[in-house]
């Protein structure tokens, strides 16, 4: 399945992977291997911050709920819940579609 997301979805979620290589470059091996392997910090987050997306939109929509959250970023979080899902309802709807009309051609309906 396709994984779409938001760009805040997603800015937030390299924010995590680049904390996540700092606090795992403190290791000296972690640091030694990604210099051997000439893994840089901006190669690291674009090979990673996938992983990060649930977490992210899991972290932005407790945000939600804080009293602490101003207001305007309230609406941010919540306009790019919205597009995110209807995004995401697209692709899966397209995806549908996709594997049904393979399927009909692998069975010889359509030949």
């Amino acid at each position: 399945m396709t994984r779409i997301a938001h760009k805040l979805f997603v800015q937030t979620a390299r924010e995590m992977a680049a904390a996540t290589f700092e606090s795992m470059a403190q290791n000296n091996e972690f640091y030694a291997a990604c210099k051997s392997g000439n893994l840089s910090q901006d190669e690291f987050i674009d090979l990673v911050y996938a992983n990060f997306l649930g977490e992210a939109k899991k972290t932005l929509t407790t945000m939600l709920a804080l009293p602490s959250t101003p207001e305007w970023m309230k609406e941010q979080i919540y306009e790019a819940l919205i597009e995110d899902n209807l995004a995401q309802n697209t692709v899966n709807r397209h995806e549908r579609r996709a594997a049904k009309s393979a399927s009909k051609i692998k069975n010889g309906q359509f030949l």
